[in-house]
């Protein structure tokens, strides 16, 4: 609940009916929670040095963004090695990411 409330959430004027946190009895549960902090958080891939948009998860856990993966995987036969640990990996293995 607290990644969804935010200060809007307890406007009458901003209430949105699809927020689940505007709408009673959530509204009245998430009063006493921290809002969510981070407002404009960024990924930033290691590979590539830039906002990541198509985040993957290696087998390892790492995740990197999609195309630097891409380049890297045209460049040595269709293998990945991960920069921080050295495992290697195909495309097919990877995970695409889903941040909320």
């Amino acid at each position: 609940m607290s990644a969804m409330k935010t200060p809007q959430c307890y406007e009458n004027k901003h209430r949105k009916a699809s927020c689940p946190i505007c709408q009673e009895p959530y509204n009245e549960l998430a009063q006493s929670l921290p809002g969510r902090r981070a407002r404009n958080s960024t990924l930033i891939c290691r590979i590539t040095n830039r906002r990541m948009t198509e985040p993957m998860m290696l087998p390892n856990g790492q995740v990197y963004d999609a195309p630097g993966l891409e380049r890297m995987a045209m460049r040595n036969d269709g293998k990945i090695t991960c920069p921080m640990t050295g495992d290697v990996c195909s495309m097919a293995d990877l995970q695409k990411v889903f941040i909320l």
